[in-house]
């Protein structure tokens, strides 16, 4: 046979929301999560048959310093902005979940035996916008949160 090298593993990315939708003013982070999306997926096929299990976790919005280093002025000056809030944090910024408060989310998508499920969305905004555009596909998508985004 081999080497007696053990087949298995598993391999988390951690991305956003911004992996499967993008969202306005963040080109460049929204780029950096869809490459990890990409990458992940890739991962999933070619490793496969090594009994490697890639996830990709993808947490409701949480409290980072990239949230605390934003401008209140900046987002209340543009209705896009505020909307994308409004959207993505319903119940406010100061009812953010903290980064703590998503591991054991993180744990379940780590140690999940299911060796065909590759996302693990967290979160029940998160969940809902996430499983509209599956369920809407793209163009659809993009015409229904382009309405949302723009609503004043």
């Amino acid at each position: 046979m081999g080497l007696g090298i053990k087949k298995g593993g598993v391999i988390l990315t951690v991305t956003s929301l911004a992996g499967a939708i993008a969202l306005p003013f963040g080109g460049m982070y929204n780029a950096d999560k869809w490459a990890t999306t990409g990458l992940s997926e890739t991962l999933y096929y070619e490793l496969r048959p090594y009994n490697i299990r890639v996830r990709t976790f993808v947490p409701e919005a949480v409290f980072t310093s990239f949230v605390k280093n934003e401008d209140a002025n900046d987002i209340a000056d543009n209705p896009m902005r505020t909307n994308t809030v409004k959207i993505l944090i319903p119940d406010g910024l100061d009812k953010m979940k903290q980064i703590d408060e998503a591991v054991d989310d993180l744990y379940t998508a780590a140690t999940d035996d299911d060796p065909d499920r590759m996302v693990y969305v967290t979160g029940q905004t998160a969940k809902e916008i996430y499983q509209k555009r599956q369920e809407m596909g793209d163009e659809a998508f993009r015409k229904y949160f382009a309405k949302l985004l723009l609503a004043e």
